[in-house]
């Protein structure tokens, strides 16, 4: 599943990436998530970043969480910086 945003003028972002959905797993106990967030140019190629591994051809960011291990760890966690316990 993939979801894209147009921008009519010259856009910056700064700052963390937070995004937010809910899943359900029926039949299942447990589910991994993985997202990325791509840049496209304006004839829909993907425009490639160094990313996290420092590979040359990578996209702007990715993430990825097993539900279960979704649970909050008192202080350290953050709304910019969430922290679970993959307990």
């Amino acid at each position: 599943m993939g979801l894209t945003h147009m921008f009519s003028q010259k856009t910056d972002f700064a700052g963390s990436i937070k995004l937010k959905f809910w899943v359900c797993a029926e039949g299942s106990d447990d589910i991994d998530l993985h997202t990325a967030l791509k840049k496209l140019d304006v004839t829909g190629v993907s425009m490639l970043f160094p990313d996290f591994q420092h590979c040359k051809g990578g996209i702007v960011a990715s993430g990825w969480l097993r539900a279960s291990h979704r649970v909050k760890v008192g202080a350290i966690f953050t709304e910019i910086r969430p922290w679970q316990n993959h307990e």
